[in-house]
């Protein structure tokens, strides 16, 4: 019966780490996802108007090859460059739509 018992008790052991490590590869693979989309929107917001990535650039702290490096995916992100710059795209976003009189304060 110990065998039997030991076996499973193994067994479900070994689901747990499993179950572990798949959630784990699952919040990497949705924080690479988070970060594309970033970059994505990033690349949308730059393409408007001459200048932006340098805009970015010094708003950010980093040169501007970093930010053509994030758009060409040669470089990652660090979590708090993901951060700023998703607070900065915020705030550009909003600016431009103000501008614009398309801006919704909900």
């Amino acid at each position: 019966m110990c065998v039997k018992f030991c076996h499973t008790k193994h067994v479900l052991q070994s689901k747990t780490v499993l179950l572990e490590k798949t959630f784990v590869l699952s919040c990497l693979v949705s924080e690479k996802e988070r970060t594309r989309k970033l970059v994505e929107q990033l690349r949308k917001w730059a393409s408007r108007r001459h200048g932006r990535q340098q805009e970015v650039a010094n708003a950010l702290g980093v040169h501007k090859s970093v930010v053509s490096n994030w758009l060409a995916f040669r470089q990652e992100l660090t979590g708090e460059q993901a951060l700023a710059l998703h607070e900065f795209l915020g705030v550009a976003r909003r600016s431009e739509a103000f501008f614009w009189g398309i801006w919704d304060d909900q």
